[in-house]
This record gives C-alpha cells, structure tokens and sequence, in this order.
C-alpha cells in the first residue's frame, strides 16, 4: 500500500469513528444542546448543569422557576394551577446569584413568551462580588463545571459530541431507557431531592457542631453593603428593569432557626439582617418584582420537623410558600419591609437558642 493510500485511509477511518462517536449525542442530544426532545425518546432530566441551558432555551413554557436547591422542591403543576402558566423548573445546587442571573437572561432572550419568573435570592451568597465565579456543584471543589455547555462557543461543543462517557451513558442510555418504558421526567420530579431524607430536630442537630459564643457582634460594612448591591443590582434588579412585561417574583428562603443561632454564636446574625435589609432596599421599588420574604413565619422556621438541615426546608414548606406568593402574603414593599426588619431582628436576636438543645421540640413538633 503506497503512503498516499494509507494516508487517505487512516484519516477516512479516523473521520468515520468521531463522527460515530459525534453523531448519535447530536440526534439525540441528551443535554438539549441543539435543540429540545425528540418525539418518540424518553429523557432523564437529572444533570441540571448539562441540561438546564437547553431546557431554557429549547423547551415550550411561558414561566420560570429558577434558582438553588432551596427552589428544588417546589412543583410546577402547582405553580401552574396558581398562577395560570406553563412553566419548567432549573435548579443550581449551591449556586450563586451570577450562575442564577445569567442563567435567566439566557431564558428571556431565548423565549419572548415568558411572562412570569419565580426566583430564589439566598442568603448565603448575598455578601458576594457581582461577577464572582460559579460555584460548582454545592459547593464541591473537585466539580469541574461544564463551561462547553453555555459558552456558546462551537469549537468547544467537541467536549459534548466527543465525550465517551455521555455517548455510553447519556445518548445511549437515553435510548436504553425509552426502550425499557421510560418516559420523560417531569418538571415536578426535576432535581426534587426530598426523597429519602431525614427531617426534625436530631437529623438537625446531627449535621452540625455548635460554636462557641462569640463576645463580639458585627454590623454589616459599608463594602460589604456595596457587594450587596453591586450583586443585587446586576443579578436580580437590572434584569427585571429589562424585562417589564415580565412579572419577577423574588423570594427569601426561609432557613431554620438553627442557621441564625449558629451566625447569632458566631455574631454575625445582625450583619446577615443587616444584608436582607439592603437586598430589600435594592427590589421594593422596581414595579414588576413582587418581593416575598418568610423569616418571621414562626411555625417555620422554628418548627425543625420542616428541616433536614439549617437551611434545606421540606417539599411541604415548598408548598406553603408558593400558596403564600399567589396570596400575596409576605409580600414586601415600600410601605412595610422595615417592619419586617424590625420584627425578624427581633426574633432573632431575641431569641432563646439554648431551648434548642434541651427539648425535644421548638415550637411544636407537627411540621406543615
């Protein structure tokens, strides 16, 4: 065989295997890379950094919830009962306010029928940089995110189309599982994580050591305020004022009263109100988003029967709080966030957190 015929063989036999390999994930496109699900597949929604960028640019839905683990749990039938939409749900599990942001803009550029967003702002990344960089996987340093997947740069999609692990796991599986009876997961199933997990106060108290109390108390920084803003603004705020016909309504997850006794030990309980009261400032006046915050619901947050852990409420709190959002109740706006201040400042500076410890229960013990 002359150098030239091998040559041309080598190669044709080398195109050949990538596109094997390439072909298959660009049909069927597990992660909605290219376009939405295909009529006769069933997919597994079950990797919500590889597939929520599809979801939100491909799938047919005139609403969004969207946000972290804390937005997991709610249901979109429900959503779509109370509100009148069709919506899906993408959930970022230890995601900061910049993934979530971004995530968003994709959503409403993609999809000019969107007329309803319902989105998480948590706590625990408030005091943030504005561009500060995804955080991965809840927090998990070994995660490498999958940037191919919503950088929008073509020459990158080789880790997508040539990956062996997705072709055999993903585009293969899906096929397997459509085959096996399969059908699409729903948006209620979606990264709902409940299942299978302990709630109440011993599962609580097992997830964590209380500190010791501190002697010093912090207030908020006028640059940590600045953050607050910066992150706010750009991340929440800016994106609303771009959309208005588009109704935001934005929402504080309720953590347990566990989560402030540890920052009250610690004594930075009154810098974390100090950051609410900043992010409300920043939302109340902006006329389409409908600002709702729940931390002086009592039978919540001081019932630990509706926790596995400080911060990580029960399907049935999820529930509770999308009935109240449609309700309007905990609504915040100009006329009455600063009695919420007001009150949650004294709940949670005020309260009596050794009783957490000593008894068996808080505030009762029947959960929502």
């Amino acid at each position: 065989m002359d150098s030239r015929r091998f040559e041309r063989l080598f190669f044709g036999t080398a195109i050949l295997g990538l596109l094997a390999v390439a072909v298959p994930t660009v049909v069927i496109d597990p992660f909605f890379h290219y376009h939405g699900p295909l009529p006769g597949l069933a997919y597994e929604l079950k990797n919500e950094r590889y597939q929520n960028d599809g979801i939100l640019r491909y799938f047919s839905y005139d609403a969004v919830m969207i946000g972290t683990s804390m937005m997991a749990n709610f249901k979109t039938t429900e959503m779509d009962g109370l509100f009148g939409v069709d919506s899906v749900k993408v959930s970022y599990f230890g995601g900061n306010y910049k993934e979530i942001g971004d995530a968003l803009k994709v959503a409403l550029k993609a999809n000019p029928d969107i007329r309803m967003v319902l989105m998480t702002t948590d706590l625990s990344a408030l005091i943030q940089d504005k561009d500060a960089s995804y955080y991965g996987n809840a927090g998990d340093a070994s995660y490498v995110y999958p940037t191919f997947m919503i950088d929008g740069d073509p020459f990158t999609d080789v880790y997508y189309i040539l990956n062996k692990t997705i072709l055999l796991e993903d585009t293969l599986g899906t096929v397997r599982y459509t085959r096996a009876g399969g059908e699409t997961t729903s948006f209620d199933d979606y990264s709902f994580w409940e299942e299978g997990q302990v709630f109440g106060r011993e599962a609580v108290l097992a997830t964590y050591e209380r500190p010791p109390r501190s002697e010093l108390s912090f207030r908020m920084s006028e640059e940590d305020k600045e953050l607050v803003r910066g992150n706010v603004r750009q991340n929440v705020a800016d994106i609303a004022r771009a959309y208005p016909s588009v109704d935001f309504y934005v929402f504080i997850p309720p953590y347990s009263i566990c989560y402030w006794d540890v920052q009250h030990q610690n004594g930075i309980a009154e810098r974390d109100i100090d950051g609410m009261e900043v992010e409300i400032e920043e939302l109340v006046g902006i006329h389409n988003i409908r600002l709702f915050a729940f931390g002086d619901r009592q039978d919540i947050v001081c019932d630990l029967d509706n926790y596995k852990d400080q911060a990580h409420y029960s399907a049935a709190v999820n529930s509770e709080l999308l009935r109240c959002m449609a309700a309007g109740e905990g609504r915040l706006t100009k006329d009455n966030y600063q009695d919420y201040i007001r009150r949650i400042r004294e709940l949670y500076m005020g309260y009596d957190y050794d009783r957490i410890y000593v008894r068996p229960d808080i505030q009762g013990s029947s959960g929502l």
